[in-house]
């Protein structure tokens, strides 16, 4: 007669814990001019895989249109438009948990109006809206004929009014453009 035992054996493989996500480098507030391309970004660190979702005002993205990148870690707008202009957030989740970011605003406006008028001292160049970046400059030439050669003659001069202005009153030259270039 033999010793009919049975044994049963399960083994397990350790699981190993998932460190839950934490956001490293949070989005900043951005501001463009209507046109240009705009974008958030995260880094966050925790147990791969990393999930991203992008929100405005609380509610999930989807892509589509100019907006993409909605579950990365970059979120795009090519080109940003007006009705992006909103308060934007992520959320990373991973195994071990989630975490939301701080809000980043984005503000996206109308390129300004430009108007150039002799004020009796010099010519103005002004511009609204000039206050939603402080990165610009105001350039002359004297010949628009190719390869013109733009020379800056004021950088990111913005008046209390929220507009930029340029007045010319040194100018011998009988002809001169001036151009705003936003970089």
């Amino acid at each position: 007669m033999t010793n009919a035992s049975s044994q049963s054996r399960s083994s397990l493989a350790p699981v190993a814990a998932s460190t839950p996500p934490v956001i490293t480098v949070p989005p900043s507030p951005t501001n463009v001019f209507v046109g240009n391309n705009a974008g958030f970004s995260v880094t966050a660190t925790g147990s791969a895989p990393l999930n991203y979702q992008w929100l405005k005002g609380g509610a999930p993205l989807t892509n589509g249109g100019a907006i993409s990148g909605t579950q990365t870690n970059a979120l795009s707008f090519v080109p940003a438009a007006t009705n992006h202009t909103g308060s934007y957030s992520v959320i990373v989740t991973n195994l071990g948990g989630g975490v939301t970011s701080g809000v980043a605003l984005l503000n996206v406006v109308p390129v300004p109006a430009l108007t150039l008028t002799d004020s009796g001292k010099g010519l103005v160049l002004g511009a609204d809206n000039g206050a939603v970046s402080n990165g610009f400059i105001v350039q002359m030439t004297t010949n628009l004929a190719a390869p013109a050669v733009w020379v800056p003659i004021q950088t990111n001069v913005i008046g209390a009014d929220g507009k930029i202005s340029f007045s010319e009153t040194n100018s011998v030259d009988p002809l001169r453009f001036y151009r705003l270039l936003f970089p």
